[in-house]
């Protein structure tokens, strides 16, 4: 199975996702910018317009095209591997002044200082080589030009934490039936076939816009808890308005609650600049710590260290799909012959319980020699 890219376009522009609720996205612009305006109107409200813009991973084009007829942009390149998408976006930007390249962003190169903007919307956790990636941003920025994010920054391949995923089991479980959505722990597997740069990396974001560049203004969307219950609901999305939107208000209300106590945020919007005196020494930090992920990756078929169990970790295998019949891959360096993964003294096997029962399986995670089977 390739890990590299899904061809096929349509798996970006499918379903509704959290900010296709307009109640949901006024609540989360009001989290951003203190008021209901969207991200456009709050650069046009800043006053910040660009002369050449790089989008990265533009999909069909249409943030370039609201970009450009704001004039917030008078030209851009703009990245994008699908070559559907490519074709899409060149019909659809008629005499707009947009180059689109087909290409990628992983290994994609331009000249020096050729920028005045470099935006991440919603295409930053696509990037599977983003320290390589940043680092060249850094290089095409002219001086006082702004790397703006508008992107999920969450868990990596929304593999969440075992308390992040009953916080919103909980959540959910206090929906009436009618509202409520079946909730499934996302399978690594299932979403590599489907787009194998989802998620791939974007725990490595906001290190590294603190590491290489200035951040000027950051505010976070939250979706620690709402996030998953309102994507892909369609009981609730295709409801009565006024259900609807007091659903998403309460829903709403307890992800504030939960991002105010906890700090954590799928979401965030961040504006920044390059940092001009930075240490070689960062940058070399950054591309060896990319590499040795990268190759432990590429020697377990695109996967990652996502969660750690606890020792004694309970895990239940009697409901349906319950975080614990999920697929798991905890810290290793490489697949040994008996098809455990590993990293120096310790390792745990991936697995996957199938049980129609009331079976419990208790994983007592102790360190372990790599010779001990």
């Amino acid at each position: 199975m390739s890990y590299d890219y899904n061809d096929n376009a349509k798996v970006y522009y499918s379903g509704k996702y959290w900010n296709d609720y307009p109640e949901c996205l006024s609540i989360i612009n009001t989290r951003l910018f203190g008021k209901d305006i969207n991200w456009t109107d709050f650069l046009l409200k800043n006053n910040l317009k660009f002369n050449n813009a790089l989008i990265l991973n533009s999909g069909n084009g249409w943030v370039e095209r609201d970009l450009y007829d704001k004039g917030i942009i008078k030209s851009a390149d703009c990245v994008e591997y699908n070559q559907d998408l490519i074709n899409e976006s060149n019909t659809k930007k008629e005499d707009r002044n947009l180059n689109y390249i087909q290409h990628d962003i992983n290994t994609v190169e331009f000249e020096s200082e050729k920028f005045d903007l470099v935006l991440n919307f919603a295409a930053g956790h696509h990037i599977r080589y983003i320290e390589k990636v940043f680092i060249n941003i850094r290089k095409w920025m002219k001086l006082d030009a702004y790397f703006i994010h508008n992107d999920y920054i969450g868990p990596q391949r929304n593999q969440y934490t075992k308390q992040q995923w009953l916080n919103m089991n909980n959540m959910n479980n206090t929906l009436s039936i009618k509202f409520r959505k079946q909730l499934g722990y996302p399978d690594v597997i299932q979403m590599m076939i489907d787009d194998p740069t989802e998620a791939i990396n974007p725990q490595r974001i906001i290190p590294l816009l603190n590491d290489l560049f200035n951040i000027e203004y950051h505010t976070k969307s939250g979706g620690s808890l709402a996030y998953e219950i309102l994507t892909h609901n369609d009981k609730l999305f295709n409801s009565n308005v006024e259900e609807r939107t007091e659903i998403v208000n309460y829903l709403m209300k307890k992800d504030e609650e939960y991002m105010n106590k906890t700090g954590e945020s799928f979401f965030h919007f961040i504006m920044c600049r390059k940092n001009i005196e930075l240490d070689e020494d960062i940058i070399n930090k950054n591309i060896n710590m990319m590499n040795n992920r990268e190759k432990l990756a590429d020697k377990s078929y695109g996967h990652y260290c996502y969660n750690l169990l606890n020792h004694n970790d309970l895990i239940l295998c009697n409901e349906h799909n319950s975080y614990g019949k999920s697929f798991f891959v905890h810290g290793f360096s490489q697949i040994e012959s008996n098809g455990r993964w590993s990293i120096g003294d310790k390792s745990i096997i991936r697995f996957k319980y199938n049980s129609k029962g009331n079976d419990k399986l208790i994983i007592k995670c102790n360190t372990l020699p790599n010779y001990v089977l």
